[in-house]
């Protein structure tokens, strides 16, 4: 399992578990990311599902399931891999078959690319007019955020460079910017490196770790950023 989402009806009787779920290899092309799911689709899929999609064969098989949405086609068991167009099965003989390039389908990320009509109104109808999701159109997420101007600030004077680099990043301010405080993490959250520097300059050493895509975080009397950083040797 590479993720979950919870639908709409589950997350009103399991509070507590409500929400959407990906694998941290289900995304990027450095480090831990893994193909053939590390283009975010999974996401995209698992979201389908918190807002009220089924899987597009209806999971069952003997084309006795639905997805309840008129215009998906029926299909047997769901898709994997890159198919070939058309793909016809027992349930969708005639061309232009099934449709395994839906996201809610599990063929590989690299070609899925859709919702339908009616998916996107089912989902629509989940936040809309008193839908079950209807409190996301009025969460924290759809307002202006007002809090990040620090980190706007501390972005505009504040350089790594090189990056991607073979592990030794340097990072530089302005010259009245110093005591800079100073974690670097994995992609997983692990901290790697923690240090301190009393000066606007410094060389961060990392020729320790592995290839992979790592985050910097800095924090000073300006505020704090994270900028993610790239080793590639």
């Amino acid at each position: 399992m590479i993720g979950i989402g919870f639908f709409p009806w589950l997350g009103a009787v399991f509070p507590d578990f409500d929400g959407v779920v990906s694998d941290y290899q289900a995304f990027g092309t450095f480090g831990t990311a893994t193909a053939p799911v590390n283009l975010g689709r999974n996401s995209t899929h698992e979201v389908g599902h918190y807002l009220g999609l089924r899987h597009i064969w209806g999971d069952e098989s003997a084309c006795a399931g639905s997805d309840s949405v008129p215009d998906t086609p029926n299909q047997t068991v769901r898709s994997s891999g890159v198919p070939s167009f058309p793909l016809t099965d027992a349930c969708s003989q005639n061309y232009p078959g099934v449709m395994f390039n839906n996201y809610m389908d599990y063929s590989d990320d690299a070609i899925k690319n859709m919702f339908t009509y009616f998916q996107t109104s089912r989902t629509d109808a989940a936040i809309r007019n008193g839908g079950i999701r209807a409190s996301l159109a009025t969460s924290n997420g759809c307002v202006p955020s007002t809090v990040g101007m620090n980190q706007l600030v501390l972005s505009n004077i504040v350089s790594v460079f090189p990056n991607p680099s073979k592990g030794i990043f340097q990072l530089a301010g302005h010259d009245e910017l110093q005591n800079f405080k100073i974690m670097v993490t994995d992609i997983v959250g692990e901290k790697v490196l923690e240090t301190k520097t009393s000066t606007s300059k410094t060389e961060i050493d990392l020729s320790n770790q592995p290839n992979g895509v790592y985050f910097l975080h800095v924090s000073s009397e300006k505020g704090s950023l994270a900028k993610k950083i790239i080793i590639n040797k």
